[in-house]
């Protein structure tokens, strides 16, 4: 899940961290993206990724 979707992502987000079951690791990532829109437009945004990695155990 990244940039605009994150939003509407995190009911996924919510589920895919319940079936882990308690604690887990999730790499989230802010990038800056620099690109062009569609349109011809030079646009400049962060993207947030969120990715979970596995249960944490302490």
């Amino acid at each position: 899940m990244s940039g605009w979707t994150l939003i509407s992502g995190l009911p996924a987000l919510k589920n895919v961290l319940a079936k882990v079951g308690g604690p887990a690791l999730v790499h989230l990532l802010n990038e800056r993206v620099n690109d062009t829109s569609k349109a011809g437009r030079d646009v400049d945004y962060q993207k947030l990724t969120a990715k979970v990695i596995k249960p944490y155990h302490r």
